[in-house]
């Protein structure tokens, strides 16, 4: 080990210098966004969700809606939203 350490003092000061020079550049915070807390289980369905400290519901992004909630959405937002042009009057 000690062999290791002399041979290569050069490339251990440069990547120790590079990598406190790296975590000086990091800002105190990291992320703005507060985010919820969501537990989901082993095939993915919810378990159970906690909402963020500026009380919003923030969930993973998925690549479906299910029908029921769109179903729920359209009835809610634009009843006749396949009657018209998707001009609102």
């Amino acid at each position: 080990m000690k062999k290791f350490l002399f041979k290569n003092k050069i490339k251990l000061s440069i990547a120790f210098i590079l990598l406190v020079w790296y975590t000086l550049c990091l800002p105190k915070q990291l992320f703005d966004v507060p985010y919820s807390t969501v537990i989901e289980s082993s095939d993915g369905r919810l378990l159970d969700a906690h909402i963020a400290s500026d009380d919003q519901w923030r969930f993973p992004a998925v690549d479906s809606v299910p029908y029921k909630y769109k179903k729920c959405l359209l009835q809610y937002e634009d009843a006749r939203k396949n009657a018209h042009l998707h001009i609102a009057t």
